[in-house]
């Protein structure tokens, strides 16, 4: 038989059970805010690295956009050289032209007296 339940053995597995459960809710209330800090940790690391992102992708597109900016003023540049040569080169050529043409009136001319000049050497023998 089982021995009489005294008030003594009553409270000693009332304050068993009390501690076995105060314990119970204790490593279960450290695990539920473990899993909490865990998960406020990753959001907060989470959103850090949003951040960093969103820090870079705007640095980045400045850098695109100030690096198109200096693209355009090389082509603007390079355009208006390139019109200033072409200036210059179709000048240079009117310059030729027109010392050419210069220079051929000029043997024409020599020519013309050359030939006169041996005419009247010829006509005075």
């Amino acid at each position: 038989m089982m021995p009489p339940l005294n008030i003594s053995t009553l409270m000693s597995v009332a304050a068993m059970i009390t501690a076995f459960g105060t314990a119970w809710i204790t490593i279960r209330k450290i695990a539920k805010d473990a899993e909490k800090q865990k998960k406020i940790q990753s959001a907060s690391i989470l959103q850090a690295a949003k951040e960093a992102d969103a820090v870079l992708f705007t640095k980045l597109d400045n850098k695109i956009h100030d690096l198109s900016l200096e693209l355009k003023v090389h082509k603007e540049s390079n355009q208006k050289d390139l019109e200033h040569l072409k200036e210059t080169h179709n000048s240079e050529l009117k310059n030729l032209g027109e010392k050419i043409e210069t220079l051929r009136d000029e043997l024409r001319q020599q020519s013309k007296n050359i030939l006169e000049l041996l005419s009247k050497m010829i006509g005075k023998e």
